[in-house]
């Protein structure tokens, strides 16, 4: 049962296993409890879930769908067909599920790493992606992640391994959703990776992501350690932008950007299940943000 709490219900969304209890998210609960809705954590797998009970369902930490995409695409297509109310809306989290959304962000003008990005099914065209990427860019270091993926899975940088194993971790993620071809962004590991939050068009905080010594990815989860900062006004300018050029405005959004010598650079926009790094301000301006949403 929802808890016996006045006001809208709301699913938080999870994924099997997770300690959400640990999670910042737990904030986030708490001050949409105080702002007088009825709140329940929710695995996405979990068939004895009644989503039409609920006014809203907010993906958090489903941090299992890059690992079974196929299956995650049909609960959100079970959920738009059943008029289940999602934020973000399902065709913004589709969108966002496969990093060629980058490419779609590059060609309304907002500036990303170099990337190339390779489509599944292509087994046995590993060599042609990555000589392409390093003709293309100019450069053998490369970041190479498949196209759908969460949390630095399956990502590496060229030059920590030799090209044979590149090319059979390419050739598996060409069989399984594809790969994303990127240059190394040294800014990342000198000066570190802004993660800027928003709820709607507004900047709730932001925070600095810096890599353990040695490595490139800004994840806390492989050490890396987070600030929080106000990003520089180019940033945060920056940020919105790119916000501007979704395809519709989301509930939340986590935009990561890296200020390199020639200035900002989207490194991703996270929509389905970033870790928001909430304060409990943050945590209740988000709470206010998402009940408005549903009043609308």
């Amino acid at each position: 049962m929802i808890e016996s709490v006045s006001g809208a219900t709301i699913a938080l969304v999870t994924a099997q296993g997770v300690a959400v209890d640990e999670a910042n998210d737990e904030r986030l609960r708490q001050a949409l409890i105080e702002h007088g809705a009825a709140v329940r954590w929710c695995v996405w797998d979990d068939p004895d879930v009644d989503w039409a009970a609920f006014d809203i369902a907010m993906t958090r930490s489903c941090w299992d769908y890059h690992l079974r995409a196929d299956e995650f695409r049909r609960w959100l297509d079970w959920l738009d067909r059943t008029g289940v109310r999602v934020v973000n809306p399902p065709d913004l989290l589709r969108w966002n599920m496969h990093k060629s959304y980058l490419l779609d962000l590059e060609r309304a003008g907002i500036k990303i790493p170099p990337t190339h990005c390779v489509d599944s099914g292509r087994a046995g065209s590993a060599e042609n992606a990555l000589d392409d990427a390093i003709a293309a860019f100019g450069s053998d270091d490369l970041v190479i992640k498949p196209a759908v993926s969460a949390n630095a899975y399956w990502t590496w940088r060229s030059r920590a391994v030799d090209r044979n194993t590149s090319l059979r971790r390419i050739d598996w993620l060409l069989a399984r959703g594809g790969v994303l071809l990127q240059t190394y962004e040294p800014a990342v590991a000198e000066v570190g990776e802004w993660s800027l939050i928003h709820a709607g068009t507004e900047l709730l905080h932001s925070v600095r992501k810096r890599p353990c010594s040695g490595d490139f990815r800004s994840q806390p989860t492989f050490g890396a350690a987070v600030e929080a900062v106000p990003a520089s006004g180019s940033v945060a300018t920056f940020a919105a932008q790119a916000l501007d050029c979704l395809p519709a405005c989301p509930a939340y959004a986590r935009i990561d950007v890296v200020d390199t010598r020639e200035g900002p650079r989207l490194m991703e926009i996270e929509l389905i299940e970033p870790n928001l790094f909430l304060t409990a301000a943050s945590a209740r301006r988000l709470a206010s943000h998402l009940l408005r949403r549903v009043c609308a």
